[in-house]
């Protein structure tokens, strides 16, 4: 099997609710099922969906000067995909938008 060099992202075109409360989380968990590693799923749902939308100096990593939209997870989501629905915090635009405590 020849290695590509395609970038994939994640995403869906339609509201979440209509997919079921996880549906992202699922897209995720399989891009890992169809053989991306667990590393390589968080960098399609983070650097490469904003390199795809042109973003990418103001989304899509943690970087200085950049936006903060960020997810705090109880977990290791590069190492264990199933971590990415352990969301403690939500943070859009730099403040805090949903939190567990």
């Amino acid at each position: 099997l020849a290695k590509s060099n395609v970038m994939l992202g994640v995403g869906t075109d339609s509201p979440v609710k209509e997919h079921g409360q996880y549906s992202y989380h699922m897209e995720l968990k399989r891009l890992v099922d169809a053989g991306l590693s667990d590393t390589q799923a968080v960098i399609a749902a983070t650097r490469n969906g904003a390199i795809a939308l042109k973003k990418s100096k103001q989304l899509g990593t943690i970087e200085a000067g950049k936006l903060a939209d960020i997810l705090i997870i109880n977990g290791r989501p590069w190492d264990n995909i199933d971590d990415i629905e352990k969301i403690e915090t939500v943070i859009i635009n730099g403040r805090i938008g949903y939190s567990v405590n």
